[in-house]
């Protein structure tokens, strides 16, 4: 009886063998590809590294396996080692330097979004310098950029210390508030200084800068801005530009509203009674699966950057009261029954938010 089971049972094991070796064969083919793509990138003095091709790389093959059926974690897994192998033997390849573009300190640097920003411009051909933020601002004098990547309670520290030294390097920082330094910003670009600042509107953890948010909000010098347009000229960024008077008012809504309401969205579950399988379960519910995921996604995030970012806006107080005078107006009309004012409110949500 066992016998056509285990004859089966091997034609399989040959076929899955079989298939094995061809796929060993394409990523051989595949790696062949990629080592002349490489030696073109030599010859022409490229730089190895490609985020943007690697994203479409990724998000292509991901879209292909998914047809395939293929569960995403798979298809990233395979094409991330495929990609790493192919930098790794391209970057043997080099038999010239690629010429160094620019000369770039991040102040911070060893920070997540300073590494996410030193990683892309080192893959642009530049010169990065990382200043970790103890140590002892030493400024080399043919500096090109200098990015202020510390928490936000420490820009204008440094700011008051590259205002004395008089760079004329061009000077950004990337914080999430403005507010926290705004008169050494002020001081800064009235004493002549090429400074500007930048909010990239998205975390450290992605692929490529292509097609996100940065929110550039100008000082006194267009040279800075026309200079930081330069250097993110090749990353796909989508550049909004925003005053400084406004834009901590826009983050009370955009980043403390957001944030604040997902963490008492959890905070109610949480008085609700309801415990952790009873969520699992709730969670087939699309709207409430949405808004758990979201809310699980603050709930990881930096305690400290989140406190500060509530704390050090001067907007947030405001947008604390107005959201506590909404919750009121709410539990009044759904205490009360009043269907029609109900009705009002969910229309008046749909037209702030452009959604029929």
């Amino acid at each position: 009886m066992l016998m056509p089971f285990k004859n089966l049972l091997n034609r399989l094991r040959q076929e899955v063998e079989a298939t094995d070796e061809e796929i060993l064969r394409l990523i051989a083919k595949r790696t062949s590809l990629t080592q002349e793509i490489g030696r073109l990138k030599s010859k022409w003095h490229l730089p190895v590294k490609d985020l943007n091709q690697e994203q479409d790389v990724l998000e292509r093959n991901v879209a292909y396996g998914t047809g395939l059926g293929l569960a995403k974690e798979v298809t990233e897994g395979i094409t991330q080692i495929l990609l790493k192998d192919s930098v790794t033997r391209q970057l043997a390849q080099q038999t010239h330097s690629p010429p160094v573009k620019r000369k770039i300190l991040i102040i911070g640097g060893l920070g997540k979004m300073g590494t996410l920003f030193s990683d892309y411009f080192r893959a642009q051909g530049s010169n990065v310098l990382i200043l970790d933020k103890e140590e002892d601002l030493d400024l080399p004098t043919d500096v090109d950029f200098v990015i202020i990547a510390t928490p936000m309670t420490e820009v204008g520290h440094y700011l008051k210390k590259l205002t004395a030294l008089q760079t004329k390097a061009t000077i950004f920082d990337i914080s999430s508030l403005k507010s926290p330094f705004h008169a050494e910003f002020q001081r800064a670009s009235q004493s002549g200084l090429k400074v500007i600042s930048l909010h990239p509107m998205f975390g450290p953890n992605l692929g490529s800068l292509r097609g996100k948010l940065m929110i550039l909000c100008p000082g006194a010098s267009q040279v800075a801005t026309d200079d930081v347009l330069e250097l993110f000229n090749a990353s796909g960024l989508e550049f909004k530009e925003v005053s400084f008077a406004r834009h901590d008012k826009l983050m009370a809504g955009v980043l403390g509203l957001s944030h604040v309401i997902n963490l008492i969205f959890a905070e109610t579950l949480l008085k609700l009674g309801l415990n952790d399988t009873e969520i699992d379960a709730l969670k087939e519910s699309s709207t409430f699966k949405k808004q758990a995921a979201l809310a699980k996604s603050v709930a990881h995030e930096s305690a400290e950057l989140y406190f500060d970012i509530q704390v050090q806006n001067p907007s947030s107080e405001t947008m604390l009261t107005h959201l506590v005078q909404t919750t009121s107006n709410f539990r009044d009309v759904i205490i009360s029954k009043k269907r029609d004012q109900f009705r009002d409110l969910m229309n008046a949500a749909r037209n702030i938010l452009h959604r029929e």
